[in-house]
């Protein structure tokens, strides 16, 4: 089960074009108390083919406002080193979040359900420019507020789950956030980590 992938593939920067372009629309967004907070789209770790699998955080943090790059603070780190021991070589990966806008963490974001419903139009173009094989849910609060996953992350980390909008079926894998590594950092955590990881890896090998 996958998305109707359709036209050609998007480039980082027509992608970050189009977005700012539909935010720009709606003049200056209001819709929720993080407006004016500054606004991390996306990242595309490659430039040619299509995106394979697209990493979805809850939102950018200090880090990423600053750099203007998702996952790129110290769980991205994990996130992306973790990726790297696994060889996601080849691998099409793109990088992004459900609420656009930053906040030092994710306690300061003001009613996580209202604020994603406001940026929902935002990353629901994100999704249909890249058209990815596979999308990932980083964390509890990902997989729960954006893809209605109410079970344990622990219990579903790195199992195959669908998520339906607007009549369409896309295959979601849910998976802990790194930032339970830097936290409670335990060897059993690492390894459940890349158990999640390895599976996602071998999913888009074999679609």
């Amino acid at each position: 089960m996958s998305f109707i992938r359709k036209g050609n593939p998007m480039t980082q920067k027509q992608l970050v074009s189009k977005i700012l372009a539909l935010q720009a629309r709606r003049k200056r967004c209001r819709e929720c108390l993080l407006w004016g907070k500054t606004t991390v789209v996306a990242e595309l770790l490659y430039k040619k083919g299509d995106c394979d699998v697209l990493f979805m955080g809850i939102n950018p943090g200090r880090e990423e406002a600053k750099r203007g790059i998702p996952f790129c603070g110290p769980s991205g780190k994990i996130l992306r080193s973790t990726m790297a021991d696994l060889d996601f070589t080849g691998i099409n990966v793109a990088f992004s979040n459900a609420i656009l806008c930053s906040t030092s963490n994710e306690r300061d974001i003001p009613g996580i359900p209202e604020c994603i419903d406001h940026c929902n139009f935002l990353v629901m173009k994100v999704i249909q420019y890249l058209k990815p094989k596979v999308l990932v849910a980083v964390g509890r609060s990902c997989a729960q507020y954006v893809f209605n996953l109410n079970a344990p992350i622990t219990v579903i980390s790195g199992t195959h789950q669908v998520w339906e909008f607007k009549g369409v079926q896309y295959p979601v894998i849910p998976i802990m956030h790194p930032a339970s590594l830097l936290y409670s950092p335990s060897d059993s955590g690492k390894r459940s980590f890349q158990r999640a990881l390895r599976e996602i890896k071998n999913t888009i090998l074999n679609v």
